[in-house]
């Protein structure tokens, strides 16, 4: 029985018991995945891409750089800086514009700050539309993605970029 005793054995049964717990969890996969087979979409087929950056130069190598991306999967997709080349535009400008041209969708790009720490989760994944920020309705919103929209500047109804 004073074989058994002691901090010796104990160690080595706790750290047995957590080799087979976590053996038994990267065994596991996600199998199924609910699809609402009512819900048909083409996808996006006309973007309207907006690179928030202070610098005129970056802002054009951005959003040149989705504009080809997209067009390799055969999306239409326009630069802001050819509707706006001065200057971001504020919220509405952009909902007008969007209403206007027929724009299917808004991808609006901003650096995320430095102090964010990227993770990588192994998994798969699939292309599907997914609203992640409304500008109306998330303004006061602190999460933070790397493609998001940029807040509006207190006061002054314009876009601004988050952080640079």
């Amino acid at each position: 029985m004073r074989a058994l005793s002691g901090p010796r054995p104990r160690v080595a049964m706790l750290t047995t018991a957590a080799i087979l717990l976590l053996a038994g969890c990267a065994a596991s996969q996600l199998g199924n995945m609910w699809r609402d087979s009512k819900f048909k979409t083409d996808g996006f087929k006309n973007v309207l891409v907006i690179a928030v950056r202070n610098d005129p130069v970056r802002r054009r190598m951005w959003e040149d750089g989705f504009v080809n991306g997209l067009a390799a999967y055969g999306v239409t997709a326009k630069q802001s800086y050819e509707i706006w080349a001065n200057a971001l535009p504020d919220t509405q400008t952009v909902r007008d514009e969007v209403r206007k041209d027929g724009f299917d969708a808004v991808l609006v790009n901003e650096r995320p700050p430095s102090s964010a720490q990227l993770t990588w989760v192994q998994g798969y994944s699939r292309r599907e539309s997914v609203t992640r920020f409304d500008p109306a309705t998330d303004l006061n919103s602190r999460t933070r993605s790397s493609t998001r929209c940029a807040k509006l500047r207190s006061g002054t109804g314009t876009l601004s970029p988050c952080e640079t």
